[in-house]
Parts: C-alpha cells; sequence; structure tokens
C-alpha cells in the first residue's frame, strides 16, 4: 500500500483498527492471542462505565474488540482452543456470549480438558491483575458444557 494512502487510512481508522484486520502470522500462544482483544476490551469498558458501573457512553475500542474477539472464535488452533476456553470466564455479554457458547459447542470434546482445567485456575495472560468487571465468574460454562455433552450445534453450524 503506498506510504501516502497508509498513512490516511491510518488517520482516518486510527491504528488498532488496522491492525485489528489486517492479516497476520498465527499466535504461538493463548497469551499472544488474548492480549489484543483483552486489551481493547479493558479500554472499552473503561470509556464506557464510570467507577460506580454506570454506563456513560459507547466506546471507540468497542468494535476493534469485537473485531479481535471474532478473530479468536474463527481460530481453530489448539491456541484457538486455548483461548477460546480462557473466554468463557471473561465476562461477555449478548451476541458475544451466545457465539462464544455456541462456539465453545462446535469445538465439542476436546476443549472439554481445557475449561475444566481452567475453572480450577486460570492460566496467567501477563495483564494480571485484570480490571474488576472483566472476569467472570464462569457463569457460561454450564451452558456450554451441556452443549457439548448433549452433543448440539448452534444454528448455521
Amino acid at each position: 500500500m503506498p506510504s501516502v494512502m497508509r498513512h490516511v487510512l491510518l488517520g482516518i481508522l486510527g491504528g488498532p483498527l488496522l491492525l485489528a484486520c489486517r492479516p497476520h502470522r498465527e499466535p504461538a500462544t493463548r497469551s499472544e492471542l488474548l492480549s489484543p482483544y483483552l486489551h481493547e476490551l479493558i479500554a472499552s469498558r473503561a470509556d464506557e462505565f464510570d467507577s460506580g458501573g454506570h454506563f456513560r457512553s459507547p466506546s471507540p475500542h468497542a468494535p476493534i474488540a469485537a473485531i479481535l474477539f471474532a478473530n479468536i472464535l474463527k481460530n481453530g488452533t489448539p491456541v484457538g482452543d486455548s483461548a477460546v476456553a480462557y473466554l468463557l470466564f471473561v465476562h461477555n455479554t449478548g451476541n458475544s456470549a451466545d457465539d462464544l457458547v455456541c462456539e465453545v459447542a462446535a469445538r465439542g470434546g476436546r476443549i472439554v480438558p481445557l475449561i475444566e482445567s481452567y475453572a480450577s485456575a486460570l492460566p496467567p495472560t501477563g495483564l494480571e491483575p485484570l480490571p474488576k468487571g472483566i472476569m467472570s465468574a464462569g457463569v457460561l460454562v454450564p451452558d456450554a458444557l451441556a452443549m457439548i455433552g448433549r452433543g448440539e450445534h448452534c444454528d448455521g453450524e
């Protein structure tokens, strides 16, 4: 891409969005795959909510986090399995929670040992301690494991 066009796109879209969308090498570790998403999620939540947990306004980090989240779900490698299992313990709501449970169910039995291991002790990401409100108690785990146990998949899979 010509240098001038690259600088214009960086100015319009912002560097993180371009980095989130561009093709790159496969991450070698779970932390390498999760870190960009967790950084954007943390920034998004800091923008969107005040210290009392009340919503202020949408964050410009939210669309970037959504792209990175989708990229994690698309990663079918063992590193992707590990990252997807980890995300069951990150606070997800709405469509992202549904998408995550569906992806876990699609991966089936191969992801169960990771989920069970992470339920006992989450592996470090290198970003600890994560801010309050980022981690969950694994509320999606029972639904995901039940779907795997029944051999269910979501529509379109």
